[in-house]
């Protein structure tokens, strides 16, 4: 089937967005397209060379530049559907900093067994991996091997934004990406599964991007994760707890992915707490108080640690 590639861009230095096109150009599928919107970049010098690369490649490649277009990622994305090929039977989303296999597209497409398949996803991966950030990559591996294998064993995988192969026609019928959550791809990946339609992981690397460079970029992008993950789970909150036809394990699977990027552990420790203080003040013992918050404290450390080690053991040894 005739697949459009989207490429939504802001700010990006060329040369990393002129690898992921230089990617696409070899894909062994033949019957596709690569739109590229560079949207809200002010410097020409920085989207210009983009602009002429896409003219030298020639066609399937067209190259959009929006000075003010609000929405950020999904309002890309939003402009990006409309500038599609109406022959188009799929959309895949891709990262500007990513590059991509040859097969990508020959193997995502294998995926589309039936009509309820909305979408397919493929894990994220980087090639900016040395001994300063591998523990980033094993917290960012952790995801895709835990939480998207798991929405996969269960049938509630939900979209990660890139490396991501929707079947047009369903994207298109649940309407445009949302702009109240900052994590547009995981609120569309959710909206879908309530639409009745279902996601395949397929746990293949097939393209590798860039990890953030530095702390400060590493937390910008974590906070945009959970919080906008934060956001698609008090939309659709109500629709994964109340009584439907989602089985326990269907529920909790949704809500670790979108809980993934939040730490919790403070809530239940604050529970105890409270109660521990309670307890003391109807009982008028407030000199044991602060000795059992401290062994509290150290068990729940205890288990943390050795759970932690455990998964390490398990995940990648």
């Amino acid at each position: 089937g005739f697949v459009s590639i989207h490429v939504p861009a802001y700010n990006e230095p060329p040369a990393l967005l002129k690898n992921t096109l230089r990617s696409l150009r070899g894909l062994h599928h033949r019957n596709f397209e690569v739109i590229v919107l560079d949207n809200n970049t002010d410097d020409p010098a920085v989207w210009k060379p983009v602009e002429a690369y896409c003219k030298k490649l020639g066609s399937p490649f067209r190259f959009y530049h929006v000075g003010k277009l609000a929405g950020f990622k999904a309002g890309a994305l939003n402009y990006l559907k409309k500038k599609t090929d109406p022959r188009a039977e799929f959309i895949a989303v891709i990262d500007a900093d990513y590059e991509v296999k040859p097969d990508f597209l020959s193997e995502a497409l294998r995926y589309f067994t039936d009509e309820r398949v909305a979408f397919v996803q493929f894990p994220q991966a980087y090639q900016n991996v040395g001994s300063g950030n591998h523990g980033l990559r094993i917290e960012y591996e952790h995801f895709f091997r835990n939480y998207l294998n798991a929405g996969n064993h269960f049938d509630c995988v939900i979209a990660t934004g890139t490396l991501t192969v929707f079947r047009a026609a369903l994207l298109r019928s649940v309407g445009p990406y949302t702009f109240l959550s900052m994590t547009e791809d995981a609120e569309m990946g959710t909206r879908l599964f309530f639409a009745e339609y279902r996601g395949v992981y397929v746990d293949q690397i097939m393209g590798r991007g860039v990890m953030p460079y530095d702390l400060v970029a590493y937390k910008k992008q974590k906070k945009r994760w959970a919080r906008g993950n934060m956001e698609v789970l008090m939309r659709h909150f109500t629709d994964i707890v109340s009584p439907n036809g989602l089985s326990l394990a269907q529920k909790t699977v949704l809500l670790s992915q979108l809980g993934a990027w939040m730490n919790f552990t403070l809530v239940p420790s604050l529970f105890i707490v409270g109660f521990l203080f309670a307890e003391m003040i109807s009982s008028g013992r407030m000199e044991s108080f602060f000795e059992r918050v401290t062994m509290l404290s150290a068990a729940a450390l205890t288990i943390h640690i050795a759970a932690k080690t455990v998964a390490f053991f398990k995940n990648y040894l």
